[in-house]
């Protein structure tokens, strides 16, 4: 399967999340990185025209938003504009999947905080 864009969507939303208490910390980085190939990588089979698996935008994705100095909320808002867009194109396990990652970057620093959880919950809505 080949969802580009939706790996993409996918690393605004992790940075997002990242992002919510105001700071992306290293942990948070290397739980991307970690979350990429433990759950993203199985799934695709497409590469890009340098051969790396195209799950790897998610992670070249929130890169950048670390890079450009993004918001939280900016993140989250073309997440979530995205995913409601093109709902009916992502199959439910990858909605899970969003979810599942998501949380697992929240408590890669001292457990979900407040910013985070809102972020959690708002998504587990969206969601559903």
């Amino acid at each position: 399967m080949v969802y580009e864009n939706y790996y993409k969507a996918l690393g605004k939303l992790l940075y997002a999340v990242a992002k919510a208490d105001g700071v992306v910390s290293k942990k948070e980085q290397e739980t991307v990185r970690t979350v990429v190939k433990k759950h993203l990588l199985d799934l695709e089979d497409s590469t890009d025209n340098f051969g790396s698996d195209l799950a790897y935008l998610t992670e070249f994705e929130f890169e950048t938003y670390y890079d450009q100095d993004f918001t939280s909320a900016e993140a989250l808002e073309e997440f979530l504009t995205y995913y409601t867009t093109n709902k009916k194109h992502i199959a439910k396990p990858l909605s899970n999947l969003a979810l599942l990652i998501a949380v697992d970057v929240a408590k890669a620093v001292h457990g979900i905080n407040k910013a985070e959880n809102e972020i959690i919950n708002k998504l587990a809505e969206v969601l559903v």
